[in-house]
């Protein structure tokens, strides 16, 4: 392995504009160049910092994708644009949720919360409005 791998010091609340190549991009694209660790890429018109080259064989978390490129989640959208497939806001708004950060936390918090308290509530108040015996003939 040449450099490093994404690390939690990547995985910040700001964006950390680094990148690792795979083995095989190495290999190809950049002819297994040793000095490619702290050279700037353009990728999707970003410019981000090579920190290092994944482990030969290491293909990436989606079964039957090969992954190129490896980034923070915090910077998935520069791999992947936005498009008609690309995640939702909840998805987004998780892949930016900090450990470090007690508002990120607590907003996700409150969110879990009313979703618990709807969850219950409707179920509750359909109960509340049909009388036990017509409830099985209506369903």
């Amino acid at each position: 392995m040449l450099g490093r791998l994404i690390g939690t010091q990547d995985a910040s609340a700001g964006e950390s504009a680094v990148v690792v190549l795979s083995h095989d991009l190495w290999t190809n694209r950049f002819t297994s160049d040793p000095d490619i660790v702290g050279k700037a890429l353009s990728i999707n018109g970003r410019a981000l910092t090579v920190i290092g080259v994944a482990p030969r064989g290491l293909a990436g978390t989606q079964l039957g994708q090969r992954s190129q490129l490896f980034v923070p989640l915090t910077m998935r959208w520069v791999i992947e644009p936005p498009g008609p497939n690309s995640a939702g806001p909840p998805e987004r708004l998780l892949y930016g949720l900090s450990s470090r950060s007690p508002v990120a936390l607590a907003g996700a918090a409150a969110v879990l919360a009313a979703v618990v308290l709807l969850a219950a509530y409707w179920p509750a108040r359909r109960a509340s409005s049909v009388a036990p015996l017509e409830a099985p003939r209506h369903e």
